[in-house]
C-alpha cells in the first residue's frame, strides 16, 4: 500500500476543499484496485482503509487548509501502513508460537509406536492427516503475513 499513495498522488492533479473529499477519492481508486486481489489482501486492505476512514472526523481533518490536506493524507496513510503491519507483526508473533507448538506435538505423534492395524493406529493416523492440514494452512497464512 506504500506505492499506491504515490501513484494516487501522481495521477491525479486534483485539489480537494476538504479531507474528507480527499479520503473519499483516494479510498475509491483503492477499492478498484483491491477488489480483484487475494481474501489476505483485501483483508489487509480493509484493516488499512478502516484506520483512514476513521480519520475523516477528526478534528484535524475538519480543520485542515486545502493546502494541507495532501500531507495530512500522506502522513495518515504512512501511520495506517505502520498501524496494520504492528498488528500484523504482533499476529505473526501470535501464530509463530502455535506453529511451533503444532510442529512439537506432530513430531510427537508421529514418533508414537502403536501396533499396525490397531485402534489407536487409525486415531492417530486421521489425527495425522487432519492435524497436517491445519499445519499446512497455518503455515500459508504466516508466510502470507511475512510478506505484507
Amino acid at each position: 500500500m506504500s506505492g499506491d499513495f504515490e501513484n494516487f498522488v501522481q495521477n491525479n492533479n486534483v485539489s480537494y476543499s476538504s479531507y474528507k473529499d480527499a479520503v473519499t477519492h483516494y479510498l475509491k481508486t483503492l477499492d478498484k484496485k483491491y477488489a480483484e486481489k487475494s481474501d489476505d489482501e483485501r483483508q489487509v486492505y480493509e484493516a488499512y482503509k478502516g484506520f483512514v476512514e476513521k480519520t475523516v472526523n477528526s478534528d484535524f481533518a475538519k480543520a485542515a487548509t486545502p493546502e494541507l490536506i495532501m500531507p495530512l493524507l500522506q502522513k495518515v496513510n504512512e501511520l495506517g501502513i505502520n498501524a496494520v503491519k504492528g498488528s500484523a507483526d504482533k499476529g505473526l508473533e501470535e501464530l509463530t508460537d502455535i506453529y511451533n507448538t503444532m510442529n512439537s506435538r506432530i513430531s510427537a505423534m508421529k514418533a508414537l509406536k502403536l501396533p499396525d492395524n490397531s485402534e489407536k493406529e487409525q486415531v492417530r493416523a486421521e489425527f495425522l492427516a487432519q492435524a497436517e492440514a491445519v499445519f499446512a494452512k497455518l503455515e500459508e497464512t504466516i508466510n502470507n503475513i511475512e510478506q505484507i
